[in-house]
């Protein structure tokens, strides 16, 4: 079984993930508050016969179990990265501030380093 823990990475580098960049397909993956735009939300999404065998008997409840702000933050966080060209934009701002970085910096004789995730 692949387990694939998109915390950080889970709609911030592409719409479907690591998994999306490197072409692989998780069994199950964990997602949090990128979800939501950053409210307090987490998830567990998976292969539907493993699903099914979780859900029976699992009860969890917690401070923001089924919180409708943070479900309707994430509902419409989703909804603008499938109908928009959001993350492209996102990428496209961080590329404009890596690179000013380091012409300021390189212009004091700073040396620099960046790095990122190349769609």
């Amino acid at each position: 079984m692949l387990i694939i823990d998109e915390v950080k990475t889970g709609f911030r580098v592409a719409r479907g993930g690591v998994q999306e960049l490197y072409g692989v397909k998780a069994d199950l993956c964990t997602f949090a508050k990128a979800v939501a735009n950053g409210y307090p939300i987490s998830v567990l999404a998976g292969r539907e016969d493993i699903m099914r065998k979780i859900g029976k008997g699992v009860a969890h409840g917690g401070t923001y179990t089924a919180h409708s702000v943070s479900l309707a933050a994430a509902e419409k966080t989703l909804d603008i990265l499938e109908n928009t060209d959001a993350l492209d934009r996102i990428a496209q701002y961080g590329t404009r501030l890596r690179h000013g970085m380091r012409a300021i910096l390189s212009a004091r004789g700073i040396l620099t380093a960046s790095s990122a995730i190349r769609r």
